[in-house]
């Protein structure tokens, strides 16, 4: 314990090793869901569902270490869902560029962002924000996971219509019990009550097996599976053409957005609890390397994941 007191300054940031296990816990439970639904998507890509599992899996515990070691921050990184699904079925099934081409566009961006980053550029750049901003993009994000959450559950339903939003079927067992772990989480996180999230699941899932609304595995544990042809084949001549060079501004664009406007957020959510100031650019270099790693391995865009939100609310510093 002292070993990591040292390592990661604990002592310094006001929190010790069982906290930072159930941070750890809550952000991983919180966004857990992505190991199903990156692989969803990029299979519009034409990569193999099971594959995408386990690279997702490897890149998500290579870019947290990342994150640990380097920016020592309790930020979960993982594929990025807007990229992931911008890659997936604009660039790769509407466009019909291949997945490596991606890949070798996201290894690109990843390489540009370590470059802003060790220029000082991306520090340079977010330090100009205004502070009402910063405060802005964490409540709008925050309502944006509420907006997400709510329609993955079915309280609501996206439309085509001039009305964007409609009820959906609040009587559906789905619905209810979606809405009984988002209320749970609410009365416990206001009661100060740490592990909120991941009780609140717990809690649901255990309903859900007993009414028999869950169904569990038929295995719990399973040999990982790796597609070859994508790792380590990134296809830069693809991207050097004159129809994908728009499509890789977009890109470098998205990614930027997404990976620094999150670190912003967090970081500015820690401050908030601790009082101390906390560099941006030791985080922007684990972020951006891990950008760099996704595609070597096989995966899209990396990024420092909202849902570590959760984890700080119980400690995490």
């Amino acid at each position: 314990m002292r070993a990591l007191n040292t390592i990661f300054h604990l002592t310094y940031h006001k929190t010790d090793t069982k906290t930072e296990f159930l941070a750890a816990l809550t952000t991983f439970f919180t966004m857990s869901y992505l190991f199903f639904i990156v692989p969803n998507i990029l299979a519009k890509a034409g990569v193999d569902y099971n594959t995408t599992i386990t690279t997702t899996a490897v890149v998500v515990f290579i870019s947290c270490l990342l994150m640990g070691f380097i920016g020592n921050k309790p930020f979960a990184l993982a594929p990025l869902l807007g990229e992931a699904a911008y890659i997936g079925y604009t660039i790769c099934e509407v466009r019909g560029f291949s997945f490596n081409t991606a890949l070798a566009a996201i290894f690109l961006c990843g390489v540009l962002l370590f470059l802003m980053t060790i220029f000082n550029i991306r520090t340079y750049i977010l330090e100009q924000i205004p502070e009402t901003i910063k405060v802005s993009f964490c409540a709008g994000l925050g309502f944006f996971f509420i907006l997400i959450a709510l329609k993955d559950i079915g309280v609501v339903e996206f439309t085509t219509g001039t009305i964007a939003l409609q009820a959906g079927n609040i009587a559906d067992v789905h619905v209810i019990l979606g809405l009984l772990c988002f209320l749970t989480i609410i009365i416990l996180a206001k009661r100060n009550f740490k592990g909120a999230v991941i009780i609140a699941i717990l809690i649901t899932t255990a309903i859900g097996i007993l009414i028999k609304d869950i169904q569990l595995p038929d295995k719990i544990i399973a040999l990982p599976q790796i597609m070859p042809d994508h790792i380590m084949a990134l296809d830069f001549k693809g991207v050097f053409t004159k129809e994908f060079i728009p499509i890789f501004f977009v890109l470098f664009i998205l990614v930027n957005i997404d990976t620094s406007g999150s670190l912003m957020g967090l970081t500015y959510k820690i401050k908030s609890f601790t009082r101390q100031n906390h560099s941006l650019k030791k985080p922007m270099i684990a972020d951006s390397l891990s950008v760099i790693t996704a595609p070597l391995l096989g995966i899209t865009t990396t990024g420092t994941y909202f849902d570590s939100m959760t984890g700080i609310e119980v400690g995490g510093r």
